[in-house]
């Protein structure tokens, strides 16, 4: 097995991946049931090992590496890619975060795969959609028709900011119920296909049942639930999702992922003035945020980051200190 492979799940389960190194990744883990083994095999020996033996990449790996050459199953009939050619792959798409992949076949599919594999995560969608991952939620979805289609699949929860299209809905599969939109912000949480909630925030949404359980059309601060066979209507409950709030927590994050991805929570425009160097903003920080307003949040991290902040047009840019 490619040693590349034990050196990014690594990452993954030590929350050092990028945003992109973890949609890359969602993307390989779907391509082979061989590959979601090799996953789940590497978590149990993650949890297993002790902090001693997760300090550094570098003690973890060659263990991973031994454990995993002796459990890996042989004369599998799933047909694999090595993580290496598979970031290659991904390296000459369109676009690094909807990318084609194989599955069996060895032929492309136009399709992604986001796996919030070790901590939640926010992916922006072809229509500029976002989406907030709580940890183990996967998402798939047809990359190349989407803007058209806007149809994708949901296992676990996550919270929708949906871009309003009058001609294209947006469709969300997740569990036994389909959630329809044409623009609004909802949260829907299916970790068991059988009972599944859609709390919405603002805008409408029709909650269907698939299994002749009929439908619910809820309005901005309703919740409907799919529980025991029927569905129900209740009032939400106050607030944004308390899981969310992970969202903001970064341990060892480059500075540019924790940027991108206070711009896509508070909807602002943040960029780094043309003359941040790069190694800047691949610094590695650690910081928490909790019910701050964008202006606190730019100033708190700038003092961990040695940076200032400042307004810029419609937006916000930060530059380095002198």
């Amino acid at each position: 097995m490619d040693e590349q492979v034990y050196t990014q799940i690594s990452k993954v389960l030590s929350g050092e991946a990028t945003d992109t190194e973890q949609t890359t990744f969602g993307e390989w883990l779907a391509a082979s049931p061989e590959h979601r083994a090799l996953f789940e095999e590497a978590k149990h020996f993650w949890d297993a090992s002790g902090r001693a033996l997760q300090r550094t990449q570098y003690d973890f790996v060659p263990a991973l590496a031994d454990f995993l050459s002796r459990t890996q199953r042989e004369n599998t009939t799933a047909r694999t890619i090595s993580l290496g050619r598979w970031l290659a792959y991904c390296a000459g798409a369109a676009a690094a975060l909807v990318a084609g992949f194989f599955l069996f076949t060895g032929q492309p599919r136009a399709a992604a795969t986001v796996i919030a594999a070790a901590e939640t995560m926010i992916h922006r969608l072809p229509d500029k959609s976002a989406v907030w991952l709580k940890k183990g939620a996967e998402l798939r979805y047809t990359a190349e028709d989407f803007a058209q289609s806007r149809t994708l699949d949901l296992k676990g929860t996550a919270f929708f900011e949906v871009v309003p299209d009058k001609e294209h809905a947006f469709t969300v599969s997740a569990g036994a119920v389909t959630v329809t939109v044409l623009g609004t912000s909802f949260e829907v949480a299916a970790e068991k296909a059988q009972e599944v909630s859609v709390a919405v925030r603002s805008g409408t949404v029709k909650m269907s049942g698939l299994e002749g359980n009929g439908e619910l059309v809820l309005h901005a601060g309703r919740t409907g639930i799919l529980a025991g066979g029927n569905l129900m209507e209740m009032q939400s409950a106050a607030g944004e999702p308390g899981w969310m709030e992970e969202l903001l927590r970064f341990r060892n994050k480059p500075l540019k992922d924790i940027v991108q991805t206070i711009a896509t929570y508070k909807k602002a425009d943040i960029r780094f003035h043309t003359d941040f160097p790069e190694i800047a903003k691949a610094q590695k920080v650690s910081i928490s945020f909790r019910d701050q307003s964008l202006e606190d949040m730019l100033r708190e991290l700038c003092l961990v980051a040695d940076c200032t902040w400042s307004r810029g047009g419609k937006g916000f840019v930060l530059r380095q200190k002198r």
